[in-house]
Parts: structure tokens; sequence; C-alpha cells
């Protein structure tokens, strides 16, 4: 598949392209057709909404080096991603926990949480959640996003695995697009070593977060975004 997919990328377009830098957010008509890979159930962004990133942990690095800042206070679960509470560390952010019930984070923990304490984010896997495995329903997405349109909080919306999840609920971004960061990728879903993913974000954010990409990685390689946009476009991708 890969010998295939190289071939005809040598074979169809501006090769040489391919040696030049690339837009800090990725070509316009790639993030199109990620943007439309990611449409579901109502959610529907646009490609201006997409930035390409190089995996999607590094789509979490650049919303919390674009969006937060040194000392803000970020609501996780009590058992969540480790590797967002090391990006957490690594950028001086305050990690607090929030209570774990059987089917998701205890919401009404979180509410008082932010009566409590002056918090800016809110980090959560609503679809097949690292370690715990959990999937929220609808109506605790919905909730979710009251309490964060309520306390003024950023959602950051890990969507890694929701590839595995047939028919999931429509993402929190989907019920909060003015406050919610969508980060997901082609890497546990295709091959680990295709280091693109893509970040989803509001108008008001995509600056900020194109300066972000531009401080750390410049760009994603463009023949690795090319890669995975032909995958998607031929199906490879829904095949894996």
């Amino acid at each position: 598949m890969l010998r295939d997919a190289l071939r005809k990328v040598a074979a169809t377009g501006d090769i040489e392209s391919y040696l030049r830098y690339q837009p800090h957010a990725g070509k316009l008509s790639e993030r199109g057709v990620v943007a439309n890979h990611l449409s579901c159930r109502g959610f529907k962004p646009t490609a201006y909404h997409v930035l390409l990133v190089n995996g999607a942990q590094l789509g979490l690095t650049i919303t919390v080096m674009g969006l937060l800042k040194l000392g803000d206070v970020v609501a996780v679960d009590t058992l969540t991603y480790p590797g967002f509470k090391a990006l957490a560390e690594l950028c001086h952010l305050e990690i607090i926990s929030i209570p774990c019930l059987f089917d998701g984070p205890n919401l009404a923990a979180l509410n008082q949480l932010c009566q409590k304490r002056r918090v800016r984010a809110v980090y959560t896997m609503p679809t097949l959640h690292n370690p715990l495995g959990w999937i929220l329903a609808a109506a605790q997405r919905r909730e979710l996003a009251g309490i964060a349109r309520i306390h003024d909080l950023l959602i950051i919306e890990d969507a890694a695995y929701s590839y595995l999840v047939p028919n999931p609920p429509a993402p929190v971004a989907f019920h909060a697009p003015e406050r919610t960061v969508c980060v997901t990728g082609y890497s546990k879903n295709v091959a680990t070593g295709l280091r693109v993913g893509a970040v989803v974000c509001p108008d008001h954010c995509h600056a900020a977060l194109e300066r972000a990409v531009r401080a750390t990685t410049w760009n994603t390689p463009s023949v690795m975004t090319r890669l995975v946009c032909g995958w998607i476009q031929d199906g490879t991708v829904s095949r894996l």
C-alpha cells in the first residue's frame, strides 16, 4: 500500500512543491479533505477550521501553547491520558482532578470546582476514554458544554480513539463549537509513523494556533499529508 501510494505521489501533480515550505496550517485543499472526513452527526467543520499538524500530540501541544498561559488551571479526569499530564507539567499548568463516576466525569463536581477555582480549561476524552474506556452520552456532552459556557472554559476534546466506536454521539465540539478545540490524528488508525494529525478550532483561536505551529514545526511535511489525504479519498483509511 505504501509503495503504491508513493508511486502515485511521484507520478502526479507538482512533485517539486513537496520540497518547499508549506502553509503553517497546511494546504487548504488538504484541510478540506480532512474536514470532510471528520464531519459526522451534524458536526461539519470547514477547511478553514482545520489545521494539519505533526500528530495529535502536537495538536494538544499547540493548543496548550497557543491558548493557555503559565499557571492556568486545567481540569482533567482523575485518571486521564498521561501524555496530556506530561504536556501540562512541561508548560507549567496547574492540573486539578475531576472525580470519576462509572460512566464519565462527575460533572456536578466539575461545576463546583469552577465555583471555587478560576479554571481556564477542561481536557476531555468523551469517545473511548484513555484509560477508562467510557463513551459519554449525548446528554453528558451537552451538560459539559453548558458548564463550559457558564464558567467560560476552553474545552480541549481529544478524539484520538473515536474511530474505534461505531456511531458515537456527536462530539462535544458540535455542542460548543465556539469554545472547543478538537484534536485527532491518523497515527493510531493508519500508521504510527505517519505523524499527521488535525486540530479543529473556532475562528477566534485559529491565528494563535497557527502561530504555535510556526513556532514549533513550521509546517507538517507535505509528503505525509498528501499520503493521508490520498488514503482518505480512495477509501483506504476507512478500510483500515
